[in-house]
């Protein structure tokens, strides 16, 4: 494990630089870790790992040869690259179009012309990544067209990629295909390309074996020029034809995006519509809540002032202070007529009290007929809290309210202040029933006397 490691790290050229190995049993395959610093501890230079996925992977095919190991997927993926540098020599090592480029690129007027001009060298203008303009040869290399450019005057640098681009104004990226796909064709047209020539050498064996005379010169007898796969004009039109699908396809996406857009603002008009509409409402609720809760006020307290609710209050209280005055032992004996009409007084009092008191609890209810209809989950949610605080804070005294505040509860408050009202008239009763009976029983003694 330890040669396997150092012989990986010397094949990445990392054997001279700082590294640990670490062997981990986690798994049931034997297996190590490598930790290198990239920085030569001498030269202080970096290696930058350039595809160093690549680099590992065929050392690892030669490792897999050497030690008879079989990895199906690695060894038929080199078995077909092997293929293909057999049929294709030339692809071996990257063609250079400086010279076809620069050439068609000096001859051009536009970017129209300079298309057809590569496409005449056997060249496809395409669109690279960042949406760059690149050159695909029939090989499927890509090269950057700014680096496959030469200019004469020595243009370098930004000044030559923006006199590219003004000579390429009227080409659009959009409107050429993709480098890759450029490149996945240009592969399969060469592959094709080899199949047909491997069926064409099978026929030309048999023809041998017939005795038809030899391949070699039957094809220098017959030398058919060969048309190439796709020819400029049509490769123009069949990109014309595609740039057309793909404009009509983005059309219709855009069509639909846009359909989509007014439909999803259409309803957040309507919501926000609905909810204008329904703030609106709750704020004319609320005006007239709040109307109608100071009409109640106002109501309330003229209908104590017509009823005479607080004077007749007053002199209720005032009789009652008069006669517990005179509940005394002497004045029982000595100001009987008085104590006699201090009670009458106050028994009148609290009558006329009771019925005006019944006549105001009426209008109240009138009142509170007329309330509007609320309806809406604000209103709602105020009056419950209202009605919980009531409920929750201490109960009301016999007292009636003052006329500038209206309770919070009126329904509450006037039925307990009816029932005050009756056990304070049955107190009155009794104590004039106890005086009576006072009476009768001094009345002997008064005579004796």
């Amino acid at each position: 494990m330890r040669e396997t490691a150092l012989s990986a790290m010397e094949e990445r050229g990392l054997a001279e630089h700082q590294f640990y190995l670490v062997e981990h049993t986690d798994e049931p395959h034997k297996h190590v870790h490598i930790v290198a610093n990239l920085v030569h501890p001498e030269t202080g230079k970096i290696n930058n790992c350039y595809k160093d996925r690549d680099v590992l992977d065929s050392w690892a095919n030669e490792y897999e040869k050497q030690h008879g190991i079989q990895c199906e997927n690695r060894a038929a993926k080199y078995e077909a690259w092997e293929q293909d540098r057999a049929a294709f020599p030339d692809r071996t090592k990257k063609l250079d179009h400086r010279e076809a480029v620069t050439t068609a690129f000096e001859r051009s007027d536009n970017g129209r012309s300079f298309q057809a001009a590569l496409a005449e060298e056997g060249l496809t203008l395409a669109r690279g990544r960042r949406r760059a303009f690149v050159v695909v040869d029939q090989n499927g290399d890509v090269s950057n067209l700014s680096k496959v450019i030469d200019f004469t005057d020595g243009t370098k640098g930004r000044a030559k990629t923006a006199k590219i681009r003004e000579h390429l104004k009227d080409v659009a990226p959009d409107d050429l295909f993709d480098a890759d796909s450029v490149a996945q064709q240009a592969l399969e047209r060469g592959q094709r390309d080899v199949d047909g020539g491997d069926e064409d050498g099978g026929d030309d064996g048999q023809q041998v074996a017939e005795g038809g005379g030899s391949a070699s010169q039957k094809r220098s007898e017959e030398t058919p020029q060969e048309e190439p796969d796709i020819r400029p004009e049509d490769q123009a039109a069949s990109s014309k034809a595609a740039f057309l699908k793909a404009a009509k396809a983005k059309a219709e996406d855009e069509r639909k995006a846009l359909e989509k857009k007014a439909v999803a603002e259409e309803q957040k008009r309507q919501a926000q519509e609905a909810a204008t509409a329904l703030k609106q409402r709750a704020e004319q609720q609320r005006r007239r809540w709040e109307k109608y809760q100071a009409e109640l006020v106002q109501k309330t307290a003229a209908s104590r002032v017509k009823w005479q609710i607080d004077e007749l209050t007053a002199k209720q209280e005032a009789a009652q202070e008069r006669v517990e005055s005179l509940s005394g032992f002497w004045s029982r004996v000595f100001k009987p007529f008085q104590r006699r009409e201090a009670l009458e007084q106050l028994e009148n009092v609290s009558l006329q009290l009771q019925e005006r008191t019944t006549r105001f609890d009426a209008d109240v209810a009138a009142f509170k007929r007329e309330e509007p209809a609320r309806g809406l989950e604000e209103v709602q949610r105020e009056d419950s809290a209202l009605k919980r605080a009531s409920r929750a804070g201490p109960a009301s005294s016999q007292a009636p309210p003052p006329p500038h505040a209206l309770p919070s509860q009126p329904d509450l408050s006037a039925e307990q202040r009816k029932s005050a009202e009756k056990q304070a008239f049955l107190k009155r009763e009794r104590g004039l029933r106890e005086g009576r009976e006072d009476e009768q029983d001094q009345k002997p003694d008064l005579e004796r006397e």
